[in-house]
Order: C-alpha cells, then sequence, then structure tokens
C-alpha cells in the first residue's frame, strides 16, 4: 500500500515562473469548470446551483489541502451526483436540503470511521472493468433522464438544449484548453438574457438558485429518515472512496509523492463535512476535470486553492447573474458529459484482450440501468468474483522444461512429462483449496499415465500453493498415495516460511528444504541448454 507523503500536507513548494503561470492558468480553468459543474450536477443531485458552488468550493480548498495527490478534483461529480439524487427522490421539497446535508454528514462519518480503522485494501474489491462498467451505466441513465427534461419542455428548450451539446464539444475541438462547458452556460446565459427566453415559454433557474448559508447543522429530519439513509451514504462512501484512490494513482506524475491510502480517507470526510455544514451535498472525483487541469498546466495544490478562493470570491455576484440561465442549456451540457462517461476506448480494449473483463463491464452498466447505481455496482463485484474464482478453479498446470533452453516453464503435456527423465517439477498455478482440489489429482493422475519410465520423483513447486484447506489436504495425500502405488514420491519444495508452518502439521506430507529444491531445478534446467 501505498506511504505517506514526506512533504507537510499543506506545503506549497517554490515554483520557476513558468510553473506559476501554468498553475495559474490551470485555477483559472478549474474555476470555470467548477462552476459549470455546480450547476450542471446540482440538478442531477435534486439541489440548488448554490449547494453544488458550496460543493465545489469544499472540494477546491479542502481537499486541496488535505490530500496527498496533487491532481485529483472533487467536488460536484456526475456519477455521485445521480446516486444522492436517486436516494433522495422521494424526500419532499421542503425536507431537501436537510436531507442531502445529512447524507454528505453520514458519508463523512463513514469515511472517517474507515480512515480511523485503516481499512484501505477497499479499492482492490472494486476492479477496473466494475468502473468503467458503474460509469458507463451511470452515463446512460443520466442521459436519458436528461433527454426525458429537454423534450418535456417543448421545441424551444430542445432546440437550446442541442445547441448546447453540440457546442460543448465542439468547443473542445476549435479550443482545447478552454473549459468548454463554462463557455457554453456563459453564452446560453448571455442569450436568454438579451433574448428573453423566459418569455418565450424556456424554463430558466430563475429562483431556484438556492442562497448560501452560514455554517449550520442540519435539522428537522426524522431519525427513521435518517436511518433509511445509512445504506445509501455508506455505499457513497465506498465509491467516493475507491473512484478517488484509483484517479489519484492514474494521475500522478513519476516525480509526485507517493499517494497515502489512509490520509485520503481524512481529505474526502474533512471535505464532505465542509460541504454538509455549507449545505452542499456529497462530493466526488471528476476524472474530466482532473485532466483537464493538469493539462492545462496544473503543478502543485496552488491551482486548486485558487480556484476555490475564486469561487468563494464570485459566488455571491455570479449568481445574482445566473437568473436567465437556460435549463435546458444545463441539460446539453450534463448530456455531454453523460456520454463522456462511456469510456469506449477502454471497452473496445477489454473486448479485444479479454473478454470476461467486457463482461464484467457489462454486467456492471445493465445492473446500473436496471436496478441503480449502488445496486449495479454490487453486481459487477459479484460478476468479477465469480470469473476470479472460475479462474482459480481452473488453474494452469505447468512443468519445468527439460527440453527448451528459452522456456523455463512449459504448459502441462504428455511429451514433456515423458521429457522430463527421473525428475519433474511440477507448478499449480494458483493457491489450492476445495475448489481446485481435485484438478491436482486429476494432474498428477495424467503425469502417472505418461511419464517417463525412470521417473522416481514429482516436486511441487509450492511457491503459489497457500496455506491448503481441508480438501486441498486431502486432495495432496491421495496423490501422494496413488502415485506412491507407482512408484512415484510425491514431495514439495519451494514453500513459503507460512506454509511450511501449516503442511508441519501434516509430516506425511515430504517438504523439500531449499538447497535440494534448486538441486532439482538446476539438474533439470542443464538438460535443457543447448549443447
Amino acid at each position: 500500500m501505498a506511504t505517506a507523503d514526506a512533504r507537510p500536507p499543506l506545503a506549497i513548494p517554490a515554483l520557476p515562473a513558468r510553473g506559476r503561470a501554468g498553475d495559474f492558468f490551470a485555477g483559472m480553468t478549474l474555476w470555470a469548470v467548477y462552476a459549470a459543474h455546480a450547476l450542471a450536477y446540482s440538478r442531477l443531485a435534486h439541489a440548488t446551483p448554490a449547494a453544488g458552488i458550496a460543493t465545489a468550493i469544499a472540494g477546491a480548498i479542502v481537499f486541496t489541502l488535505l490530500s496527498s495527490s496533487r491532481h485529483v478534483s472533487i467536488g460536484p461529480a456526475g456519477g455521485i451526483a445521480a446516486i444522492v439524487g436517486s436516494s433522495v427522490a422521494s424526500v419532499p421539497q421542503a425536507e431537501l436540503a436537510a436531507s442531502l446535508a445529512i447524507l454528505t454528514a453520514l458519508v463523512t462519518v463513514f469515511l472517517l470511521l474507515a480512515g480511523l480503522a485503516k481499512i484501505t485494501f477497499l479499492q482492490r474489491l472494486f476492479p477496473i472493468p466494475v468502473f468503467v462498467g458503474y460509469l458507463a451505466g451511470t452515463g446512460v441513465m443520466i442521459f436519458a433522464g436528461q433527454a426525458e427534461e429537454l423534450v418535456a419542455h417543448g421545441p424551444g428548450a430542445l432546440a437550446v438544449g442541442l445547441v448546447a451539446a453540440i457546442g460543448v464539444p465542439l468547443a473542445k475541438h476549435l479550443v482545447p484548453k478552454a473549459p468548454a462547458p463554462f463557455v457554453v452556460l456563459a453564452l446560453a446565459t448571455a442569450a436568454s438574457a438579451l433574448f428573453g427566453f423566459a418569455q418565450m415559454g424556456i424554463p430558466v433557474l430563475g429562483p431556484a438558485l438556492g442562497r448560501f448559508d452560514l455554517p449550520h447543522v442540519p435539522a428537522g429530519v426524522d431519525l427513521s429518515d435518517v436511518r433509511a439513509m445509512v445504506p445509501a451514504a455508506l455505499s457513497l462512501a465506498l465509491i467516493v472512496y475507491v473512484d478517488e484512490i484509483a484517479n489519484a494513482e492514474a494521475l500522478a506524475s513519476p516525480d509526485d509523492p507517493r499517494i497515502d491510502a489512509r490520509r485520503e480517507y481524512f481529505a474526502l470526510a474533512a471535505t464532505n463535512a465542509a460541504s454538509a455544514l455549507f449545505g452542499g451535498f456529497v462530493a466526488g472525483c471528476s476524472s474530466s476535470r482532473s485532466l483537464l487541469a493538469k493539462s492545462a498546466g496544473q503543478r502543485t495544490r496552488l491551482a486548486g486553492v485558487m480556484a476555490g478562493v475564486l469561487l468563494l470570491l464570485s459566488a455571491l455576484s455570479v449568481v445574482r447573474l445566473l437568473a436567465p440561465m437556460p435549463l435546458a442549456a444545463l441539460s446539453g451540457v450534463v448530456l455531454v458529459a453523460a456520454i463522456d462517461l462511456v469510456d469506449r476506448k477502454r471497452l473496445r480494449e477489454m473486448w479485444r484482450t479479454r473478454r470476461p473483463d467486457f463482461f464484467i463491464a457489462l454486467a456492471a452498466g445493465i445492473g446500473v440501468v436496471a436496478l441503480g447505481p449502488i445496486q449495479g455496482a454490487g453486481i459487477g463485484v459479484l460478476v468479477a468474483l465469480a470469473d476470479t474464482m472460475r479462474r482459480a478453479m481452473a488453474p494452469t498446470a505447468l512443468v519445468l522444461s527439460p527440453r527448451e533452453p528459452d522456456h523455463v516453464y512449459e504448459p502441462l503435456s504428455d511429451d514433456v512429462v515423458r521429457a522430463s527423465g527421473d525428475v519433474l517439477v511440477y507448478r499449480f498455478g494458483a493457491p489450492m483449496f476445495f475448489g481446485n482440489a481435485e484438478r491436482f489429482v486429476e494432474d498428477m493422475r495424467t503425469i502417472a499415465a505418461s511419464h517417463h519410465p525412470a521417473l522416481r520423483e514429482i516436486v511441487v513447486n509450492a511457491d503459489g500453493l497457500g496455506v491448503p484447506d481441508a480438501d486441498a489436504r486431502d486432495a495432496l495425500r491421495k496423490a501422494r498415495d496413488e502415485l506412491a502405488a507407482r512408484g512415484v514420491a510425491l514431495r514439495l519444495g519451494n514453500v513459503r516460511a507460512k506454509v511450511r508452518a501449516s503442511l508441519a502439521r501434516s509430516p506425511e506430507l515430504e517438504i523439500l528444504d531449499e538447497r535440494e529444491f534448486v538441486e532439482r531445478v538446476r539438474a533439470l534446467r542443464a538438460r535443457a541448454r543447448p549443447a
């Protein structure tokens, strides 16, 4: 697991002029994209734009200062906002703000407890195919919801939304480093004010902007409603953490400090605590925002802090100018973000290189669309675990090659067994347990049936054997007895200390010491050398 950053968490290293200029431009870019995401994703979370901006400020300042990652951008995030919105979809409007704050506070508590308990292995339970499928399914859900919004408000709103959706990729193409969503929303707001979209029947933000409050503890929600939010909060905390760690490791530069997995818990907990206190919602990672900041020249934490300060200073004045913003333009921007959540390049790669990974992603995506984001992620994990079990139950059986100098091991076959002579070194390609123990016995029978007449010993290279369970121990004894009846001894070599200590309790299983094992390997490999 990654170690802690030796540099103090709040330190901003001195930069040459070029570095400061890069951070300045990246900070301006982050500010613009944060603002656009705050407005667009607040709709997905059923929150006000003011709540989205509060979430953005918390992520830009608090997380940037506390995280061990220089590049991850935490704040309003499409997938997280969609889960938040589905979690509070049935909450009455009068209780919505308090429910969002309590949900965010619960996420804070779970992140804090996990950090205190040093639970830093969770990202290993979410393989890449599950995340790719989860994000793709979330993107499909978001796309469908926003498309329905556009169609529901008449041809004028539909036209504005489509222009905004086309405008975002067009702006990215024409000016790659410009914050395209911000540019599109600014132009849409200016056009709405100039041409009077509201008078044309095109819905605008208007009084739905919300307001910024002083820090306060949310109240007005029944205890039963709080208990009902616990499963969603637990799932959100898990997804927020795992997603952030994955992005932190992917975005890290070679000269960056290593990611401290435990420290990230506390940084995320502090960020969400600040968001809850100031009326925001659950903050998560935005890969697109993080990549845009890095490509814009971000070098240190200065860019994120600068974006947060700009958001804080401009929030009130910006809000007064946002009233004419057409809701359809927000939907158009979210549509593009939803399409970007489908990682088509990675899905094509999975299809070409390993089909089971593609089907794991597909299962997660379909689960998200059919049952919801949290359930879909769970389905993806279950399918991934089933695939892991399938592979563990059919491990690759290898034999130390007695004939190929360029290959240390060869797949088990009659030819390689007959070429092994008096000693054969066999390697079982997985920890032995109840699901594959019988496979080991069958391999020993295959060797016994096709062995060289001089074969007197089979040595199992046990480096990956693991501590055998009861079924595996019985399988080892059965194979030993059947081979002994044919005059062939079964011995274990290259045994790790933990496994050796466990097998020592079964004295009938013979274990070679390290020197004896090495001698057998050298003798076999000597035969494979060219004359």
